[in-house]
This record gives structure tokens, sequence and C-alpha cells, in this order.
């Protein structure tokens, strides 16, 4: 627990200031936004279909955002490291189950 990872800044900022500066909240949740729709957008060019891309992406989201928050809470990079290590195996398995309902 000796790592100074403090995790989303973001979400740091969101967290501590949503009450005392609503523009905070507000920077905090286009951040978030932008990158949900960053993480689809590189999922459906890795899948190459749009719907099953939307779902993925949502699913490397919530990875991204639990492993970072874990993180920050724990002080420690493991739970990125964690998620890292789930990350191939959640690619092929998506990978592979497109490639199946397209055939």
């Amino acid at each position: 627990m000796d790592s100074k990872f403090l995790g989303c800044p973001f979400s740091a900022v969101g967290i501590h200031e949503s009450l005392i500066c609503p523009a905070a909240t507000k920077s905090v949740e286009e951040h978030k936004t932008y990158v949900r729709e960053f993480m689809t957008k590189l999922a459906t060019d890795y899948l190459g279909v749009e719907d099953a891309g939307k779902r993925l992406g949502a699913t490397l989201f919530l990875l991204y955002s639990g492993a970072t928050t874990e993180a920050a809470t724990l002080r420690t990079l493991e739970p990125v490291d964690a998620a890292l290590g789930v990350l191939d195996t959640i690619l092929a398995q998506w990978k592979s189950d497109v490639s199946q309902e397209q055939s």
C-alpha cells in the first residue's frame, strides 16, 4: 500500500467536490462520457460490428473504471494489473462470439 497512485483524478474530484462545485461534477461526467465513447469506438473497430462494439465498449469501460477506482482506494496498482491480466481473455472471447454470430 505504499503506492501514491490515486486513480482517476476526475473521479477523485467528482467525489470530493460534487456538492461544493457543480462545475467540477459536469467536467467529470464529460470526461467519463468521452472515455466510454472512446472505448466503444475502439471495441467497434476491433470487432467490426457496431452493436457488439457498444456492449464490449461498456464492458471495457467498467473494467477500466473499476480497476482505477479500486487502485485509488487501495493505493496500489494491483487492481489495474489484474484488469490487464483478463483483458486478452475478454477480447478473444468477444471476437470468437462475434465470429460465431456472423457465420
